[in-house]
């Protein structure tokens, strides 16, 4: 019993060990590429820098001292709870609330208490098929999600459900409204949606051809039409939508017309939406279709949407869409960035409270310039020549306190209608917080915003600072350098950089593409020499590369097959003697390294770094290399690779037994050793790698004394149960 109990214990502290076995220490670089993935939490008297970024699944909050924001006072928190990867995070002004949603399947809503660094609530059950977009009002109250979407399997067309909660209703995760896209737009999937901050009850929506507005009217009331309908079964949309039938608020949805004859030309993909409102009298009680709203375009553009004027087709046009004569339509296009698309929309308020703030559209382009417009849609500052990649994020310093609780049943009472540029206002001074612009290439800088007035446009962007540089595109492949704290990248758009991951700072970057000129020397993989004397690149075109390993600089390029390379790997006996790529049809191919790889100096003409031996197709093209590594005997004598197919086939291969004249030596082709599609098993292996001698002795003494003390525990039980019959 003592045994078993001393056994139990031991099982205990090693899962306790276990479980803390990985720890997440940094992130290098962001979800760039995800609209509005940063968020400023800065103050702009704080000493401070603070921000939360979407990093795949997971929420960093990252601070840094403002004197030096790269240096080694940054610290990172992660924050962790999805499931899959976040496609939003959202914050109300004073950042007392920041949301995220998940992509996924049955996708998680979590609201953050970051100055805790803790969640704080989570939505769960409500989004069978993921998140596409959300949105949060300025104060923090409403939320609003668009779901990936779903067939209907009764009008067998697909839609997407719009969601809003009430954030604060902790009673229920039921949603206080709910709307289901047009069916004109079926076949256009809305990627954005967005508040009127002036009129929560209204939003926008938009894909890449077509814009959806939803809203409640004043006088309607939850549909208590299925009230008696019985719902079970699994968690399905259908399921989803008839529960929230009987408890939400229906929004009436409308997709107005866009038809290049009503606008006098061509109207490029939607990309991003936003209100440009002002505080209105809402003793009318007519909350929505107030002031402006805009979606950015491919090509630069705004396209404007506003309520009233005469319905383009005429009343009958409109009511066909299930229209009313004072919805939005599309009445102008107003150009915004002359050299790329609108990459970022939002609206930001200027002022004490939100009835006597100055309202500004703020726009990102993919030229990398970030502008400010005032609700007549007059330019009135800009912030161009960032030289960064496209801007994908812009956030304001946050605010001591949100004011702007507008609220789904009484819109917003104030008696502010002008707008910035009217009147005696013309000559007023730009004032707009200080802010944060993230961009496509995984940069953050923070400007200061009366540094446009006094200064200049040139100087303000000039005197930018940079927070945070993170990977400058998607990686597809790295390698660990066998011996310093660096690991080397290779990136989706023709990059190859190294990293230090003590000092947190880019250490090289090459671009084997020159700019795109050399489509054919996309990197796809990457592997160090066992000595990190060297690293070899595989490429898209079929290309091995040898790079120095300090410099990057390319010493030697071989095309070998006209397939992708898919997996390069290095030998590790000491001399690393030897390479070996896989490819896309799924063959092995070996090659002969011939020393370390360096820079030519002086000029010098660069050494061969390695020699083509042979090639095998050992997997076919449906079913690739998946693992490819080398193993070196105990004794140093003898080399050997080993491939590993998508369909568990296993081939092994004598290295040293193989040559130029007569090819790859192969030792084994074993179908059936993983159990996997080759045996007619389910296994289907992704990665593969050989335990080192060292650690494979620890597992057999590790085995052993499991075994016996197993063997000793059944002679014991043995023993009781002997004792229990006496």
């Amino acid at each position: 019993r003592r045994r078993r109990e001393r056994s139990t214990g031991a099982a205990t502290a090693t899962a306790r060990t276990m479980a803390h076995a990985m720890a997440l220490e940094w992130t290098h670089g962001f979800s760039s590429t995800l609209p509005d993935s940063v968020v400023n939490l800065s103050t702009s008297d704080s000493p401070t820098r603070r921000l939360a970024y979407v990093a795949a699944h997971t929420l960093v909050v990252q601070t840094s001292d403002a004197s030096d924001p790269l240096g080694s006072s940054a610290k990172q928190f992660a924050l962790r709870g999805h499931r899959s990867a976040i496609i939003s995070v959202r914050a109300s002004d004073d950042r007392a609330v920041v949301v995220t949603a998940e992509s996924g399947p049955d996708a998680k809503v979590i609201v953050w208490d970051v100055d805790e660094l803790r969640p704080s609530r989570t939505i769960e059950g409500r989004h069978p098929s993921g998140v596409a977009a959300a949105d949060l009002t300025p104060c923090g109250r409403w939320y609003a999600t668009i779901e990936n979407g779903a067939l209907d399997r009764i009008t067998k067309r697909f839609s997407q459900t719009v969601r809003v909660w009430d954030l604060h209703d902790t009673t229920s995760d039921t949603p206080s409204f709910v709307g289901v896209t047009p069916k004109e737009l079926a076949d256009d999937k809305q990627t954005c949606v967005k508040f009127n901050p002036a009129a929560p009850r209204e939003l926008v929506t938009n894909g890449k051809r077509g814009v959806a507005f939803f809203c409640s009217d004043e006088d309607e009331e939850k549909d208590e039409d299925e009230d008696h309908e019985s719902v079970s079964g699994a968690l399905t949309e259908d399921n989803v939508q008839k529960l929230e039938k009987r408890r939400s608020t229906r929004l009436r949805a409308y997709a107005p017309p866009v038809r290049a004859g009503d606008l006098n030309q061509r109207v490029a993909d939607f990309t991003s939406s936003a209100f440009v409102t002002v505080p209105c009298d809402g003793s009318s009680g007519a909350l929505t279709g107030l002031g402006r709203c805009v979606t950015g375009t491919a090509e630069g553009d705004l396209v404007v949407w506003m309520a009233g004027g005469v319905p383009p087709g005429g009343p009958g046009a409109f009511e066909a869409r299930g229209m009313r004569e004072t919805d939005r339509r599309a009445v102008k296009i107003v150009r915004a960035h002359a050299r790329g698309a609108v990459t970022h929309a939002s609206r930001v308020a200027v002022g004490e409270t939100f009835a006597d703030a100055d309202v500004f559209l703020v726009t990102g382009g993919s030229d990398g310039n970030v502008r400010f417009f005032d609700v007549e849609l007059r330019l009135v500052a800009w912030f161009d020549g960032l030289d960064a990649g496209g801007v994908t994020s812009v956030s304001f310093v946050k605010k001591a306190s949100s004011e702007s609780a507008a609220t789904f049943s009484n819109g917003v009472k104030a008696g502010k209608t002008g707008a910035l540029g009217d009147g005696d206002e013309k000559t007023k001074a730009f004032a707009a917080p200080d802010f944060v612009v993230a961009t496509k290439t995984s940069l953050v800088y923070s400007l200061i915003s009366r540094d446009f007035e006094t200064l200049g446009s040139a100087e303000a962007v000039a005197r930018a600072t940079l927070l945070a540089r993170g990977a400058m595109e998607p990686a597809v492949a790295l390698a660990a350098h066998p011996t310093d704290p660096v690991l080397c990248f290779a990136g989706a758009d023709g990059r190859v950089w190294t990293w230090n991951f003590v000092t947190r700072r880019v250490v090289r970057r090459v671009d084997l593409t020159k700019k795109g000129s050399k489509p054919s020397s996309y990197p796809t993989c990457v592997a160090y020499r066992r000595d990190g004397l060297g690293v070899i690149v595989g490429t898209r075109g079929g290309e091995l590369k040898a790079l120095d390993a300090e410099t990057l600089h390319e010493t030697q390029a071989m095309r070998f097959t006209p397939d992708a390379v898919t997996r390069v790997a290095c030998s590790d006996d000491p001399a690393c003697a030897y390479a070996a790529a896989a490819d896309k049809a799924g063959g092995v191919s070996l090659f002969q390294m011939l020393g370390p790889i360096h820079e030519p100096k002086d000029g010098a003409d660069p050494s061969r770094a390695f020699d083509f031996v042979g090639k095998h197709r050992s997997h076919a093209e449906e079913t690739p290399c998946v693992g490819l590594a080398f193993k070196t005997s105990a004794d140093g004598e003898s080399v050997e690779l080993a491939s590993i197919g998508a369909e568990g086939r296993v081939a092994r291969y004598d290295v040293e037994g193989s040559t130029a004249e007569d090819g790859v030596d192969v030792l084994e082709v074993s179908d059936v050793a993983l159990g996997g599609e080759a045996a007619g098993g389910d296994a289907r292996p992704t990665a593969a790698a050989f335990v080192s001698a060292a650690r494979r002795e620890r597992y057999e003494s590790e085995g052993k004394r499991r075994s016996a003390s197993s063997a000793s525990d059944e002679s014991d039980s043995g023993s009781e149960s002997d004792e229990s019959d006496e």
